[in-house]
């Protein structure tokens, strides 16, 4: 009979501990889920921080480049030296440094490639679209 056979017992066993590690979170996809959330969380939090220091250098009218835009040279300008300060007492920061000093990440928003550019000119049309929108709702 089928039931009895070892193959079916083989791929019963199989189903049920695939069944279980499923109901218990123990599969692959969600080992996968769990490292993407916690790589959007870093990041998050990393675009939090970059986002208020340039919330900083605009609100004081700053200017962001100096003649560098490399990490930890001289001459490199506010947004760079502020980015170096947080990663002095804010271990996300600091991490983030870290990882792109060492090279292990391809983007980090820091240095060169027009990413500072990438990142004012993305909250800048969120800033301009709140305005028109306010100035839309407003009684006049």
């Amino acid at each position: 009979m089928h039931e009895n056979s070892t193959s079916h017992k083989k791929f019963y066993h199989q189903w049920f501990e695939a069944e279980m590690r499923l109901k218990r979170g123990k599969t692959i996809h969600c080992e996968e889920q769990k490292l993407i959330s916690r790589e959007t969380l870093r990041w998050n939090n990393v675009l939090i921080r970059l986002m208020n220091i340039i919330f900083y250098l605009v609100e004081n009218n700053m200017a962001f480049r100096g003649t560098s835009d490399k990490l930890y040279t001289p001459n490199n300008g506010k947004f760079l030296g502020l980015v170096q300060l947080v990663g002095k007492f804010d271990p996300i920061m600091q991490e983030h440094l870290e990882l792109a000093m060492a090279g292990d990440i391809s983007d980090h928003y820091c240095g060169k490639n027009n990413n500072q550019n990438k990142l004012i000119d993305l909250m800048g049309g969120k800033v301009k679209s709140e305005i028109v929108s306010r100035a839309k709702n407003s009684k006049y």
